[in-house]
């Protein structure tokens, strides 16, 4: 360099070219508190937090400054998503209680809710809109000629929809990819059959839905994943995009598959993918997730999908909601461009991690938080059902405290759930160890601020589900030995009932109160010896978590720390997760 010169000495143009090469929160925690001419740049008026959304984020239209400053803000505590609150929404609808994980997805201004298992394999679409107080869901008016009803299958919006909630457009249509799932009760009959439905948006009225298209796959599968790689994303050989398929069950065993669907010709194939031979590949499972991050993450650059916990249960060693193990491990699968080159790479994995942190395990629910690279999970797990969030940064799980610990759903797996465009994480349904299926709807927001969504929330009268949390309670404690004493599941409920003091009346869902074999009853017929080996396994778990302790504060969060109590907290929402990310691997 200049003998003499300093970057203070440099003009306003270089400071600013030498801002951008950085992202917001390293800048804003590491070169302003030491130099205040940097900080003067950095102000929340400043055009530097346009370029650092963008940069991180992805384009941000209609705001100015100070508004992208406050949207960085935002988003930045949802990539870290160290807390979150919960919150039950008032719903209006005619589900039921359902498992075998229902699709939950949105579109266009509305959530929608397909499928399932109720009294049965379900095939209806319900939906609402986003923007209505009260929100409801109501079924939507189906045509054309469906696929057989499954259950476990999985549901795949073939669309990007990156619209505020408020925001809806009558000339929108979006189809929507059903694929596998399990033809009879019991977790029986693997279906290779998929359909595609086409959701339109009537001008004044509700939405409505057509059967498209019906078709063949290669094996018959459940339990898997099947994520839409956008045309984007995909490149020119699939004009369309294609739909990705990995693991789950075919022909009775957990796998690890993958195949992909040409959305143009709708034509299968099955992928050459690389790996180092150092990590291999993922192991089978089913019931995981799988989660498409387009900007990737600062631990795997460019396009990728995140595959994250699930299970190994199948027909070999019980079905995915009670056999096997849950898998705690992440994957990336990168090179989707062409889908030509992909490539598998370890991300994660948690085998010791403390009991105070989430594992993902079989039938959670998971989704991308807003324009992030952060993946929130959401209980899963067998017996029981995990009850903690954990978030994904960078494919890493980290620990997410629950903030206002009296409010927040029962633990569950099988139930279905998305994310919303403005960062909400919304879940519904779902079924416990102990045989009880839920009909629920519970939203989540990551840090301090609302979400629009939760925003609109009207006040709920708490004591109500204060009341049914209890009688579940109840349920875990006392169905088990009641269970010892014979009979069906639905006496037993009302006998738990009346020694509650609740009136006599007839429980429906889950199929329980009829003579169809249906999935509830084949899951709770257990001889006495396995209820034996699965509290010897709770105790197990117990033992082997160990002790739960919190990593401790990297170097850059002291940093940032000083820097918050220094200058008005600039730097407060601008924690360093690579940090964090080294210390919890320790």
């Amino acid at each position: 360099g200049v003998p003499g010169l300093l970057l203070k000495d440099l003009n306003e143009e270089v400071h600013l070219a030498v801002l951008s090469c950085l992202r917001g929160f390293e800048a804003g925690a590491s070169l302003a508190p030491v130099a205040p001419f940097m900080a003067k740049l950095l102000q929340p008026d400043g055009s530097l937090w346009r370029h650092f959304y963008s940069q991180e984020f992805g384009p941000i239209a209609n705001a100015d400054c100070g508004e992208a400053c406050s949207a960085y803000r935002v988003l930045r505590s949802w990539e870290l998503c160290k807390t979150v609150t919960w919150r039950r929404v008032p719903c209006q609808h005619r589900l039921g209680s359902r498992e075998g994980s229902p699709g939950v997805f949105c579109y266009n201004g509305y959530l929608f809710v397909f499928g399932g298992w109720g009294h049965g394999p379900e095939q209806d679409l319900h939906a609402g809109c986003l923007n209505d107080t009260p929100f409801s869901l109501t079924q939507v008016r189906f045509s054309g000629n469906p696929p057989q009803r499954t259950y476990e299958g999985k549901i795949t919006v073939l669309g990007e929809d990156e619209q505020n909630l408020g925001h809806r457009s009558s000339d929108a249509s979006v189809r929507v990819a059903v694929t596998g799932g399990y033809l009879a009760g019991g977790y029986g009959r693997e279906s290779d059959r998929f359909g595609i439905f086409e959701i339109r948006f009537p001008e004044g009225g509700a939405p409505e839905a057509a059967w498209v298209k019906i078709g063949d796959m290669p094996e018959s599968r459940s339990n898997h994943s099947a994520t839409f790689v956008p045309p984007r994303i995909a490149g020119l050989a699939y004009p369309k995009g294609y739909l990705l398929i990995f693991g789950g069950n075919t022909q009775g065993q957990a796998s690890a598959d993958v195949e992909i669907l040409d959305l143009e010709g709708f034509t299968w194939s099955r992928p050459c993918i690389a790996s180092d031979h150092q990590v291999g590949w993922p192991l089978p499972r089913n019931s995981h997730s799988a989660t498409l991050l387009p900007q990737g993450s600062s631990s795997c650059p460019g396009p990728a999908i995140l595959i994250v916990g699930g299970g190994n249960g199948d027909g070999t060693n019980g079905g995915p909601p009670r056999g096997g193990r849950d898998v705690r491990d992440g994957w990336w699968l990168t090179g989707l461009e062409q889908a030509e080159q992909l490539r598998w790479s370890h991300a994660a994995d948690w085998l010791d991690q403390p009991s105070s942190m989430g594992h993902a395990g079989r039938g959670h629910v998971a989704c991308r938080l807003g324009r992030t690279g952060t993946v929130l999970a959401f209980s899963g797990g067998s017996r029981p059902p995990d009850p903690h969030c954990v978030a994904f940064v960078n494919g890493r799980p980290h620990a997410v405290n629950v903030e206002d610990d009296s409010s927040k759903p029962v633990p569950r797996a099988f139930g279905g759930g998305c994310g919303l465009p403005d960062g909400t994480l919304l879940i519904y349904g779902g079924w416990h160890v102990t045989g009880r299926t839920f009909g629920d709807v519970w939203a989540a927001y990551a840090g301090d601020k609302p979400t629009d969504f939760v925003a609109r929330l009207p006040e709920i009268n708490e004591r109500t589900y204060d009341d049914e949390e209890e009688d579940d309670d109840i349920d875990r404690r006392f169905l088990p030995l009641l269970a010892r004493l014979g009979g069906s599941q639905v006496e037993l409920r009302q006998l738990l009932g009346i020694m509650g003091g609740r009136p006599f009346v007839r429980l429906q869902g889950n199929g329980a109160d009829s003579g169809d074999d249906s999935e509830g009853e084949e899951q709770e017929e257990e001889e006495d010896d396995e209820e034996e080996i699965e509290l010897g396994e709770q105790n197990q778990v117990g033992q082997d978590t160990g002790d739960e302790r919190e990593a401790p504060e990297s170097d850059d969060d002291a940093l940032e720390q000083a820097f918050a109590e220094g200058n008005g907290g600039l730097a407060q929402p601008f924690l360093n997760e690579e940090g964090a990310d080294e210390d919890s691997e320790d």
